[in-house]
């Protein structure tokens, strides 16, 4: 069986190298400053490289959720590559865990409009259902 051929485009030390046996991937890794706490690359030279791209799927992640505050994350420098990302990418999925949920982090990436779709690992309360759908904002649960 053929695998289809991709590129991915990340700033994720820990994603690059899950993906780096793929020779069906194009792995792009955006260079920047370290971040040690989430093996990131981060800052003014890895938001210059992003910059360059277009995406036509983005799946971001984020630290917290809220229907009052929007997609939050705990570390500014992330946030914007975040909300960089999002800008770049065609259809853009918001990828959270049920912990994230009905959580304000330090610092903002954007508000809902800014997404597509919202993968999830559980299915989700009635109040975040009727939430995704006033927006037309797709769920998705992801597989075990």
């Amino acid at each position: 069986m053929d695998k289809k051929k991709i590129t991915v485009l990340t700033n994720s030390l820990k994603v690059a190298g899950e993906l780096s046996n793929h020779t069906n991937i194009k792995l792009v890794v955006l260079g920047g400053m370290l971040d040690h706490s989430s093996l990131s690359l981060v800052g003014y030279d890895t938001e210059k490289m992003l910059e360059k791209y277009f995406v036509d799927k983005a799946f971001v992640s984020c630290r917290g959720i809220s229907m009052e505050h929007g997609i939050t994350d705990s570390y500014e420098f992330q946030a914007i590559i975040r909300r960089l990302m999002f800008n770049r990418g065609q259809k853009k999925y918001l990828i959270i865990d049920n912990t994230k949920f009905d959580v304000v982090a330090f610092s903002l990436i954007d508000d809902f409009n800014i997404i597509d779709a919202v993968v999830v690992d559980e299915f989700l309360n009635d109040k975040w259902i009727d939430f995704f759908e006033s927006r037309n904002i797709e769920m998705i649960k992801a597989n075990d």
